[in-house]
């Protein structure tokens, strides 16, 4: 017999991109600075686009292939990372319509 949950804990779980807010932006520009600079590599607007959303791993070996070496793979995403913190810190997000009604 399956047991009945606890209704007196709760939470809510969610993903903020895209959700409270909208920061597309600042990752595509986190990508396009760390690759520009680890990798010489122009990312385009598409090819971050036809990526956006997935794992940091996913996007490399997307971009560079399937033998792109993990170690290399884990130097560009955690500076890509660095960086996208670094824009969210400097310039800060905005909520999307709705989100602080939601909230409140």
């Amino acid at each position: 017999m399956m047991e009945k949950p606890d209704v007196s804990t709760r939470a809510v779980l969610w993903d903020m991109d895209g959700v409270l807010v909208d920061s597309a932006e600042y990752h595509f520009l986190a990508w396009q600075a760390a690759l520009r600079e680890l990798e010489n590599y122009e990312i385009t607007r598409d090819q971050f686009q036809h990526t956006f959303g997935q794992r940091n791993d996913t996007v490399l070996r997307d971009i560079f292939g399937p033998s792109y070496a993990d170690d290399t793979i884990a130097r560009v995403a955690d500076h890509k990372e660095a960086m996208y913190r670094t824009l969210v810190r400097e310039r800060g997000t905005v909520p999307l319509p709705g989100v602080m009604t939601w909230l409140a």
